[in-house]
């Protein structure tokens, strides 16, 4: 019985130390690198810094190129940045009709 209780108090004592170590480290917060392309106006923000808008593209050629990089997006959002990239405030990209569809391009 008296070694049971020794051990006990032992490991009492190995846990207290443990706890005192741990606690006084300050802990490192490890954070993901930010992606310069987050989202789907990221991903045209990309294919604009690449020069995929040199020639005229309709969505359908973005969703397809954004594809090939693992950007997976449906049409509605990547429509919608591609609205906004054509926007006064950001001012990347132009668009005209053509055939019936958007076509978006860089602006001169």
């Amino acid at each position: 019985m008296e070694d049971i209780k020794a051990r006990v108090d032992d490991l009492e004592k190995r846990v207290s130390e443990l706890e005192k170590v741990q606690t006084s480290r300050p802990q490192k917060v490890v954070r993901a690198a930010k992606d310069k392309y987050f989202g789907p106006a990221g991903g045209v923000r990309m294919l604009f810094d690449r020069g995929f808008f040199d020639t005229p593209r309709d969505v359908l050629e973005v969703k397809t190129e954004l594809e090939k990089d693992a950007r997976r997006y449906s049409f509605t959002p990547l429509s919608n940045a591609m609205i906004r990239a054509v926007s006064p405030s950001k001012l990347m990209l132009a668009r005209e009709k053509v055939g019936g569809k958007w076509k978006y391009f860089t602006r001169k």
